[in-house]
């Protein structure tokens, strides 16, 4: 009987448990592909090698300290961009969409923070 009460307790504390991330979304709103897209948070990064026109890419990202989004990419003409995306702090969640294209970059977020 106290096992069982143990693991119920147990499981009562992780129901109430949730990580909370952001859903970054890139799209490349371009008609050619980039590549070597590098997204760079407050404690972490990732990377993309070639993102098709057309083409999105979803990851998950938890940051950890406050911090910009940045964005690093070569476009169709082997050209380098870089680009600030939101600010970020730890405990962050939602979403964040890029969108690039060899000429333009946008991003919109829609975070919270509790």
């Amino acid at each position: 009987m106290p096992r069982l009460v143990i693991a119920l307790c147990a499981l009562l504390l992780l129901a109430g448990c949730r990580s909370r991330v952001i859903v970054v979304s890139t799209t490349n709103t371009g008609p050619s592909a980039i590549h070597n897209l590098e997204v760079q948070y407050p404690g972490g990064s990732y990377g993309i090698p070639v993102l098709g026109p057309g083409r999105t890419h979803e990851y998950r990202i938890k940051p950890f300290r406050p911090g910009d989004l940045l964005v690093n990419y070569l476009d169709a003409t082997g050209t380098a961009n870089k680009h600030i995306g939101p600010a970020l702090k730890k405990n962050d969640e939602g979403r964040i969409t890029l969108m690039i294209s060899d000429k333009d970059f946008k991003w919109t977020a829609s975070i919270t923070n509790e």
